[in-house]
């Protein structure tokens, strides 16, 4: 089984509530634990505790992380927040979980988790990369013993795409750090389509 730790957005559109149900159910994947990333990160951990609980898995820890970017002067952030608003944070107002966060930062879990692992724990990103960049700050050798699966960026897209545009000075120092990085990006995950029926 792999070991993951899951990055994540959760409480916009359905795709990352989704990809925790898959790691979850998945007979492939260890979910060592999930963290939270952009702006109420609190309120992303109560969801993602939300959906594991419905999964029966609330042994799995969850993490708030970082909410804000690392530098205030990114001349698109203030318009990508302005612009932002949750599409499902509403379930918490008819559903709360029976487990809660954890009350540690995401940040710390990430870097002791991996520091601890044997090269075998794999970090998926699917929002910002804020945690990430952050964890390499605090602990530059974790760049070193980190395998990252990022889904975010563009290549035949003219506009910059969701994830990297939320914090691109998060993801120039994760992509600059040296770790061993694969990425799929929105051009390739939008040609997978979800039927209704």
């Amino acid at each position: 089984m792999k070991k993951i730790i899951l990055d994540t957005d959760i409480g916009d559109n359905i795709d990352d509530a989704l990809a925790l149900a898959f790691a979850v159910l998945s007979v492939e994947i260890d979910l060592l634990g999930v963290t939270t990333v952009f702006k109420n990160t609190e309120k992303r951990a109560e969801l993602a505790c939300c959906v594991l609980e419905s999964a029966g898995r609330t042994d799995i820890p969850v993490y708030a992380g970082v909410g804000q970017t690392i530098l205030q002067s990114i001349p698109d952030w203030e318009n990508v927040v302005v612009e932002h608003h949750t599409q499902q944070m509403e379930i918490l107002t008819v559903q709360q979980a029976s487990t809660r966060p954890q009350t540690g930062r995401a940040v710390d879990f990430i870097i002791d988790a991996v520091m601890s692992g044997d090269n075998d724990i794999t970090i998926v990103p699917i929002g910002p990369l804020t945690n990430i960049a952050t964890a390499f700050l605090t602990e530059p050798r974790l760049a070193q013993k980190a395998k990252i699966w990022f889904m975010g960026g563009v290549i035949d897209w003219v506009s910059p795409e969701w994830n990297v545009i939320c914090h691109p000075d998060a993801a120039g120092i994760v992509f600059g750090s040296g770790a061993q990085i694969a990425k799929v990006g929105l051009d390739a995950t939008t040609k997978c389509h979800m039927p209704y029926d």
